[in-house]
């Protein structure tokens, strides 16, 4: 995971209000002022305790949204589809869903 995709799911999760920095600090363990640190993108690499806090962030975001992870995994069951029946058509589905995707 890139600094820049940690930081895309830390702001997901904020700007949804689904995790906040004292309750993450008190369940992880993580000094509140590191996660304050963090969640200002004050960190080189996405390891340690920045990866912990996104996956925190991530899995309070999929418990947020049920309908999500289903959605996830049809896209991922027509991706295998499409990557057995045509290769060149699912790399063509890939250069259009990421024109369509959200810049993060």
């Amino acid at each position: 995971m890139t600094r820049k995709e940690l930081l895309a799911i830390i702001g997901r999760a904020r700007s949804l209000k689904v995790v906040m920095q004292a309750h993450i600090a008190a369940e992880l363990g993580i000094d509140p002022s590191q996660v304050s640190r963090i969640f200002n993108g004050q960190f080189v690499r996405p390891t340690g305790h920045a990866l912990q806090i996104c996956t925190y962030c991530r899995a309070k975001l999929v418990a947020a949204t049920p309908g999500q992870k289903d959605l996830l995994n049809q896209l991922e069951a027509v991706g295998h589809r499409l990557a057995a029946g045509d290769p060149d058509v699912a790399a063509a589905v890939v250069v259009l869903l990421n024109a369509l995707a959200p810049a993060s």
